[in-house]
């Protein structure tokens, strides 16, 4: 099983994950994560309150480094995120938020 704290950071005082940590949770490209945020049909002000689009430097081949896209988002955000998903992963996910 994998350690949670490998999925979640505490950002000020809120305990947040992001995209990328959510990508590899659940073994999705970073890209398709990042459209499947674009995509949410969420008001502005739950948008404003539960994510935080921000950049990160990311390692590329012979060691150059890259600015690429991230978003930071509160438990809220992420399962607002997660219920979009399908899977067995995304299932276990939705039937502990629910139980």
């Amino acid at each position: 099983m994998n350690d949670p704290a490998e999925y979640v950071a505490l950002h000020n005082t809120t305990l947040t994950t992001d995209s990328r940590r959510v990508a590899k949770h659940f073994r999705k490209a970073h890209k398709n994560v990042l459209r499947a945020y674009d995509r949410l049909d969420c008001s502005d002000d739950f948008r404003r309150l539960n994510f935080e689009p921000t950049m990160a430097d990311v390692a590329g081949p012979k060691g150059a480094i890259r600015s690429e896209r991230l978003i930071r988002m509160t438990k809220d955000g992420f399962m607002f995120l997660a219920m979009g998903f399908r899977g067995a992963k995304a299932a276990v996910i939705k039937e502990t938020y629910i139980g």
